[in-house]
């Protein structure tokens, strides 16, 4: 879908004509704020404050403009005024949700099955009612018994088809009207009655369309403001290089670094945009470049000259991101799950961790093939993010976490070293390694290329058989405890397949 096209989806997908299903769905990405519906809390604040989330989000993640700053005074480095914050704000003050315990406005997305059996269902009772309206039917009593059965049948079904928080309009009569909030308090407002606008600095919307959701989404990817186009080509180089032409992703106003390479970075970006926003045409373009297919070894003299890389004196090479450590260990020792879609899973963590959150929801370590679903579908509970993804920079999705810092501490070892699915994973690419041959030098090798996509030179096979023999048969489990209760297998390529998972060129892209 060409990103002009999904930036309308996704800000305002509900106000489109004949708006599709999946149009209405795309407008959960804005649902997704924290609630509060704790006894005693005001609803309105914490409407305010979603509602200020969705400006802070949407300025950052399509603009990179720090608009968060001037919701409580007139940005103090770039040229945004608190008029201007409210003025946006008022464009996203118009939706029906508030803060409501039961998340409405929902829309249900019933499954092709359950869409079959609920429209037979509420044809039959159409049936017993056009019965049940001929006063003089001899079996009354049956079909209203019968009647109250189906709408039992139909009230349970509906009840199993899964909702979504979504966003809806408000009707004309019945629109807020928005203020500046004086020091950022919602308790505190301006008397003057704000109209909808972008910030002055940026330009105006359209002035033949409402001044709503879909008029700011068309704004965003109009030829009138060239800075979408630019945030979004950085972040997809940075998702290639490690980091971007700009590295504060987050922010490109005077506070932020300026680019590395402005020129290229504004023919990115029009060319992306005059392409029609398609993303792997940009992709395409980046990565058939001489500069990305550079070999990413370091000379003394490009260390010297360009330490950090932001001259692009080498080939990228960085950490991973959590997910991905986690879903290619599974995915070279063949664990991984295909399957796509579907709710949260609950892949093992250490016991305890769940013990300090507060829900009425219970982790139960998955024992099917959840355990092994990809790191997208871990369950995220934002006051206690699963360790193998926080471990990683990964966040706790309070709120929309436009860059990971990438860090490095003696944590992220631990994990990889004793988390479950990395074990399990080593278990499992040892079987793969013993399956491949009988030659010790040939299993090793068909584990290490399993995982680093080449085969081992002759001082890494060294290396990794020494591993081999010195742990030995009676070292049971490669050197992983009892109590990591692991399927039985060859304790020597456990080891072996464990140490390749943990090579530093394993996590990291080369």
């Amino acid at each position: 879908m060409p990103y002009h096209e999904f930036t309308l989806q996704q800000l305002a997908g509900d106000l489109l004509p004949n708006a599709t299903n999946d149009q209405i769905l795309a407008t959960a990405f804005h649902r997704n704020t924290m609630n509060n519906d704790e006894g005693g809390t005001d609803d309105e604040e914490f409407r305010v404050a979603a509602v200020k989330d969705r400006v802070d989000t949407t300025m950052q993640v399509w603009m990179g403009l720090t608009m968060a700053c001037a919701k409580c005074h007139t940005h103090k480095y770039d040229p945004i005024a608190i008029e201007d914050y409210y003025s946006t704000y008022a464009i996203f003050n118009q939706t029906a949700d508030h803060d409501r315990s039961d998340d409405s406005p929902l829309f249900p997305t019933p499954t092709k099955a359950q869409s079959e059996k609920l429209a037979s269902h509420q044809a039959d009772l159409a049936g017993f009612n056009k019965l049940l309206a001929q006063n003089d039917h001899p079996d009354t009593r049956s079909l209203q018994q019968q009647k109250a059965t189906l709408e039992k049948q139909i009230a349970a079904l509906k009840k199993a088809i899964p909702s979504t928080p979504v966003m809806h309009e408000l009707a004309q009569d019945k629109q807020r009207k928005t203020h500046v909030h004086l020091r950022g308090n919602f308790l505190d407002q301006a008397k003057e009655d704000l109209t909808p606008q972008v910030p002055a600095a940026f330009g105006a919307l359209p002035a033949d369309t409402p001044p709503d959701r879909a008029a700011f989404a068309r704004w965003l990817t109009s030829d009138a403001n060239p800075l979408t186009a630019r945030v979004m080509v950085n972040r997809i180089w940075a998702r290639l290089f490690g980091t971007g032409f700009v590295e504060t992703e987050e922010d490109f106003g005077l506070q932020g670094s300026y680019p590395t390479h402005p020129e290229l970075l504004d023919w990115l970006a029009v060319d992306y945009r005059e392409g029609g926003w398609k993303l792997k045409s940009l992709l395409r373009t980046i990565v058939l470049s001489s500069t990305y297919q550079q070999t990413s070894k370091v000379t003394s003299l490009a260390l010297e000259k360009d330490p950090a890389n932001r001259l692009l004196a080498r080939g990228p090479r960085f950490r991973l991101s959590a997910e991905a450590i986690r879903d290619q260990a599974l995915a070279a020792s063949g664990l991984l799950t295909q399957k796509l879609g579907g709710p949260s899973v609950f892949p093992p963590q250490p016991e305890g961790v769940w013990k300090t959150t507060y829900s009425n929801l219970k982790w139960v370590n998955a024992t099917d093939e959840n355990r092994y679903r990809r790191g997208l579908y871990t369950f995220l509970k934002r006051t206690s993010p699963h360790p193998a993804m926080s471990a990683f920079d990964a966040g706790s999705g309070e709120t929309c976490q436009i860059r990971r810092i990438r860090t490095n501490t003696p944590l992220q070892s631990l994990i990889t070293l004793n988390d479950p699915a990395f074990l399990e994973a080593a278990v499992a690419l040892a079987q793969k390694m013993s399956e491949s041959g009988t030659e010790l030098t040939a299993q090793i090798s068909h584990g290490f290329q399993r995982v680093l996509i080449r085969k081992p030179n002759e001082r890494e096979l060294k290396r990794l058989t020494q591993l081999y023999h010195e742990v030995g048969p009676d070292l049971a489990q490669g050197g992983f405890p009892k109590s990591a209760g692991l399927p039985d297998g060859n304790p020597g390529l456990i080891a072996v397949a464990h140490l390749i998972l943990n090579l530093d060129e394993a996590l990291t892209k080369p």
